[in-house]
């Protein structure tokens, strides 16, 4: 098992650059170790999950504020994103047996997703706040993988290889929430749960699901003057990851919170500038990420030191409100651009959305 886990060098890594969208991971950079090394299936596959958190999937306009009713929410994004210069290690059989060399690898991802948010807000009240649920079912329209990788010991040699997938994603719940209204201040607190819905199966290059379960502990709050039509708004979480049973990986603790700062110029027209803020707070850990470490430690002599996470983005968004008969419906296009990754992809995600309440 030890000799092969040499191609887990990137299960760390490859579990943390994946999109934030629970769809493809970068298990086509696994699959060119294979080859490089020569060695066939791993032992242990690498983890092809991602945080549970979508940027851009709440941080728009009025996000913290809820009045009663039944929503459905129409989403369509496309997360386009690179990682450039991906340091890794294999081994490669010289004659004198495995020997490690560096490789180096660029990579590239493009994810089309849809996803469908219903929400209740009741007015049945606890403690001054009123009670919702909601559920948010993610579907791949189109996810894709490109990967080309170096070597030094034939600097001439490129690896291209690309795989794509479609199908169900994680599905998000929140059982439980309470959303208060006072004057001008809108409040939010609510438990939402990430279940491993997704196709997964350790033996694909990409997969949709990421095969573990989160549980994710959201406050929101909202100041919205609607006499002026100024906006400034956040909803942060923290994320509690279980542990992969495939992979004996556990993906540390994750902080994550949207934001927005919006001018409306009419009830039917508003823009704003939204963006997001993620950082993991505590180590990853498991037996799997122990084996990736202590090979890194041996071939490469540095630490992943719990190889956490962070990312940002910033970018507009406008809000348009439709007279369509008695129906509420609110039309929002945004563009979020990150600006920062670490132990991340590094892209550009695009929103639109429909949002109607009966």
């Amino acid at each position: 098992m030890r000799e092969k886990a040499f191609l887990g060098l990137t299960a760390a890594m490859v579990r943390k650059t994946a999109s934030c969208v629970s769809t493809p991971a970068l298990g086509a950079f696994l699959l060119v170790l294979m080859l490089l090394a020569g060695t066939g299936s791993p032992a242990w596959a690498a983890e092809y999950g991602c945080s549970g958190f979508t940027p851009g999937a709440q941080g728009d306009f009025a996000m913290n504020k809820f009045d009663p009713g039944l929503y459905f929410r129409q989403n369509l994004f496309h997360y386009r994103a690179e990682l450039n210069d991906y340091p890794g290690v294999t081994l490669v059989d010289l004659g004198a047996g495995p020997t490690p060399i560096p490789i180096e690898s660029d990579l590239k991802q493009d994810v089309l997703v849809a996803l469908l948010q219903v929400a209740y807000v009741s007015e049945f009240e606890i403690l001054g706040g009123r009670f919702f649920a909601n559920i948010n079912i993610t579907v791949g329209l189109d996810a894709s993988l490109k990967t080309s990788t170096t070597t030094p010991l034939d600097p001439g040699l490129i690896l291209d290889m690309k795989d794509t997938t479609t199908g169900l994603g994680d599905i998000q719940f929140v059982p439980f929430g309470l959303a208060w209204s006072l004057g001008q201040f809108h409040f939010l607190l609510a438990q939402n749960i990430v279940a491993p819905t997704g196709r997964y199966d350790s033996d694909e290059i990409v997969c949709m699901g990421r095969n573990y379960w989160s549980s994710d502990t959201l406050f929101g709050a909202t100041w919205l003057d609607e006499e002026g039509g100024h906006e400034v708004s956040f909803l942060a979480g923290y994320t509690i990851n279980a542990e992969n049973s495939d992979t004996d990986y556990k993906t540390g603790d994750e902080f994550h919170v949207d934001y927005t700062l919006a001018q409306y110029l009419s009830e039917q027209l508003g823009f704003a500038i939204v963006g997001y803020y993620y950082e993991q707070m505590t180590d990853d850990e498991g037996d799997g990420y122990d084996l990736v470490d202590e090979t890194f430690r041996t071939y490469l002599g540095t630490s992943l030191d719990g190889y956490r996470s962070k990312g940002a983005a910033v970018g507009p968004a406008v809000m348009w409100a439709p007279k369509v008969g008695d129906l509420k419906v609110n039309l929002i296009a945004k563009w979020l651009h990150e600006y920062y990754a670490r132990n991340r992809f590094e892209g550009d995600w695009f929103w639109v959305s429909a949002v109607v309440r009966f």
